[in-house]
């Protein structure tokens, strides 16, 4: 047993994108239904860490094994390329595909035993979970290695978490739920494309034809700059038309970060520092959705 180097493997820095939208879903409940039960909720935030986990996990044991993520870790940029634990020896695909499936194994009791508790129906939403975080870099199906890994982790990230979330205080699920998840998933998105940019020689050499493997780098953050805009303008458009509760606009306090990232990008893309954007568009994920909470919780 190696915790250190399992924490490594785990990649800490991104529990938050599995976590949060665990607790806007739940915020977004308290505020339509003055309900909160913190059992379900404790269990519903640690099964969502426990798949967030297991897929990154699981992403960069099969990408190894695709043949990406096989460069020398020094000078290594950190979010993105993986973990480094298999190029460093530190871990086999194998160990790690026996953690992962202890994790998922974990996760899937917990979305069971919530489902016995709050309804059948939240094993519809987990399902639907799972079966992305499962084909997004396995075989046959590859989502991320087909162009469709992007729209994967949208959904993914987003309403799924969202949804079921606020599934397991209210055993309902509501229109609001689901677009509420679009702006977590939305900063996936963004994330995600973002962290293709410095992996694309080594993607294109895997066959792994994500969208910035297919665009280019500079195409590539170009498009990430106009994710980030229509994400913030959707998000203020939705709180002053009443979609979100008008103070869900605070989270739009947080928009400089990702607009940083984006003219941080534009400047070193090939260089070296461009660690420094994928940092801010990390820091601008946490802040949006927990500024986001804090104006449902306001409203």
């Amino acid at each position: 047993m190696r915790p250190g180097v399992w924490l490594r493997a785990a990649r800490p820095k991104f529990l938050p994108q599995g976590v949060l939208p665990v607790v806007l879903g739940t915020v977004a409940a308290y505020r339509a239904e003055s309900v909160f039960d913190p059992g379900a909720f404790g269990l519903a935030f640690l099964g969502a860490g426990l798949v967030q986990v297991g897929l990154t996990v699981l992403n960069d044991a099969l990408d190894y094994r695709a043949g990406t993520d096989r460069s020398s870790t020094d000078g290594k940029n950190p979010y993105s390329g993986g973990s480094g634990v298999f190029v460093d020896g530190l871990l086999t695909p194998e160990e790690a595909l026996r953690g992962v499936a202890v994790a998922y194994g974990v996760a899937a009791s917990i979305g069971i035993y919530l489902a016995w508790l709050k309804g059948v129906e939240l094993l519809v939403i987990g399902l639907i979970g799972v079966a992305i975080s499962v084909t997004y870099s396995s075989p046959p199906f590859r989502l991320a290695y087909r162009g469709m890994g992007e729209v994967a982790m949208l959904v993914g990230y987003g309403p799924v978490i969202t949804a079921g979330s606020y599934f397991v205080q209210t055993s309902s699920v509501t229109l609001e739920s689901l677009l509420i998840g679009l702006v977590p998933g939305g900063l996936m998105l963004c994330m995600i494309v973002l962290n293709e940019v410095p992996d694309r020689e080594e993607d294109l050499a895997a066959g792994k034809m994500n969208l910035v493997a297919r665009v280019g780098r500079e195409a590539g953050v170009n498009i990430f700059g106009a994710l980030v805009f229509a994400l913030y303008a959707g998000l203020a458009a939705a709180s002053v038309t009443g979609v979100f509760p008008r103070s869900a606009a605070l989270a739009v306090v947080a928009a400089p970060l990702p607009a940083g990232a984006f003219f941080v990008a534009r400047r070193r893309i090939g260089e070296e520092g461009f660690e420094d954007a994928n940092r801010m568009m990390v820091g601008a994920y946490s802040a949006t959705v927990l500024l986001m909470c804090a104006g449902y919780l306001l409203g």
